[in-house]
């Protein structure tokens, strides 16, 4: 709930509601908030080298603020493996992107 942008106070109403009012303090949301937060970090960098991919499904859209390969630097970074079929949208700047990451795709 808090990487999907809820604040304590979203939180402490929410547990509320699904316990049917029991209470949970605002230090205790984030005390939790912290503890998902770091579990969702390491979640969203751990290894991908195990990993053993024949497909890979690739959307994307244009966001200026963004390096467009970023995404595939960081995933091949983390050993991501080529895979052997990309399916993707067909946008031209992807398309480029994933030949010059995964030349075999």
């Amino acid at each position: 709930m808090y990487v999907r942008g809820l604040s304590t106070r979203d939180i402490e109403d929410l547990f509320s509601e699904v316990t049917g009012g029991q209470m949970i303090s605002r230090s205790a949301v984030s005390e939790l908030s912290q503890v998902w937060e770091e579990g969702f970090a390491r979640w969203r960098t751990r290894s991908l080298a195990e990993l053993d991919p024949l497909y890979f499904f690739l959307d994307a859209f244009y966001l200026p603020l963004r390096s467009g390969l970023a995404f595939l630097h960081e995933v091949t970074e983390r050993g991501f493996k080529e895979p052997c079929l990309m399916i993707s949208d067909g946008n031209p700047g992807l398309k480029k992107a994933l030949r010059r990451i995964w030349p075999g795709v």
